[in-house]
């Protein structure tokens, strides 16, 4: 396992932290499986969440209602939740912000951009012992934070750490997403 302050080295962050920039001003959108804003990590962080992850006749949306919400609407207070928490896949979304903006840069585990802000995105479903998202509520979510960008301050990247268990054998040039990033 890698310690936090060699993570931070190795990413150079260590050297931005010295140089006094640690994201203040910038806004990182989470695009994943949901976050849990209320940990300790993202507390005073998260500026918006959304929802994407429509219902199928296996999986269950998490969304407010069961039911993804659509590219023009306004943001809505904790529809980014993961799924069950006591799912471990739920959990990534959560990981992955924390790995990005969570902390303050002052305890030995931080985020890269600790000072930076949090858009909370939900794209993943949950049946049994699996999670999924498709590729209409990737683009939906893509969209909602492109309609949406003047509201966001300082929005500089949009994280999508993302897993394809279809196994594509195409190129990166095909993937219907490649237009809405």
């Amino acid at each position: 396992t890698t310690s936090s302050a060699a993570a931070t080295t190795e990413s150079g962050a260590n050297v931005a932290w010295a140089a006094g920039k640690k994201g203040a001003g910038a806004t990182v959108a989470v695009v994943d499986s949901g976050v849990d804003v209320s940990h300790p990590f993202f507390a005073g962080k998260t500026v918006w969440e959304g929802c994407f992850a429509s219902p199928t006749v296996i999986y269950s949306s998490p969304c407010p209602g069961g039911q993804p919400m659509g590219v023009n609407d306004a943001p809505l207070a904790g529809s980014a939740a993961p799924c069950p928490p006591s799912r471990v896949d739920c959990a990534h979304g959560t990981h992955v912000a924390g790995i990005a903006v969570g902390g303050s840069g002052s305890n030995a585990v931080s985020g890269i951009a600790p000072s930076a802000s949090l858009v909370a995105i939900n794209v993943f479903s949950y049946s049994g012992t699996k999670i999924s998202s498709n590729d209409g509520d990737l683009i939906d979510a893509l969209q909602w934070l492109y309609n949406k960008r003047a509201s966001f301050p300082g929005l500089s990247s949009v994280n999508l750490s993302l897993g394809d268990g279809s196994n594509h054998t195409g190129s990166c040039d095909s993937d219907p997403l490649k237009p809405s990033i």
